[in-house]
């Protein structure tokens, strides 16, 4: 079961079980942007289409500087109170 809330541009997934590693996760996502028209160069050209990030796999933090982020902080505070 996934639960999830889109928060502005964000969307966040708890709770849910997915059979497979941080790199197939990982690899999924950036498919998903790049379906959804993201290139390569977007980013050195400071363009953002879409952005997908994952923050935590299986109790682990990733990215620790993102979760200092506003729209994160915002998106974990949407889901504490739901």
């Amino acid at each position: 079961e996934i639960s999830a809330c889109l928060v502005g541009s964000e969307m966040c997934i708890r709770d849910s079980y997915y059979p497979l590693t941080v790199s197939q996760v990982r690899e999924r996502l950036k498919k998903i942007e790049r379906d959804h028209g993201r290139t390569p160069d977007d980013k050195a050209r400071g363009i953002v289409k879409i952005d997908i990030d994952l923050l935590c796999y299986d109790g682990e933090v990733l990215k620790p500087q993102d979760w200092q982020r506003g729209d994160v902080c915002e998106g974990v505070a949407e889901l504490a109170s739901s």
